[in-house]
């Protein structure tokens, strides 16, 4: 593992190991995904590192992001981040 790249098609899935640096990326204007953690506690990142969204769509490509926000609850969840969300290792 470290520098695997893994494509998935349509219906497949993978595992990311917790503890094994991982970064996800979705290159489809169309695709839905499905993630599931185990064991539980990821949910409370997710939760911490988000904004509710005003309205039932996605948002601006362009949104802002508070990394503060999104930078202590990986810090209080014990994840350590890699870099900016949606960065891509080189």
């Amino acid at each position: 593992m470290g520098a695997e790249q893994i494509r998935l098609a349509a219906g497949e899935c993978t595992l990311a190991p917790m503890g094994v640096p991982h970064v996800y990326r979705v290159d489809s204007p169309t695709a839905r995904w499905l993630d599931i953690c185990s064991p539980a506690g990821f949910d409370r990142f997710v939760l911490a590192a988000s904004e509710p969204a005003p309205a039932a769509e996605l948002p601006p490509v362009d949104a802002a992001l508070d990394l503060g926000r999104v930078g202590a609850a990986a810090a209080a969840a014990g994840i350590e981040l890699l870099g900016p969300p949606g960065t891509l290792p080189a």
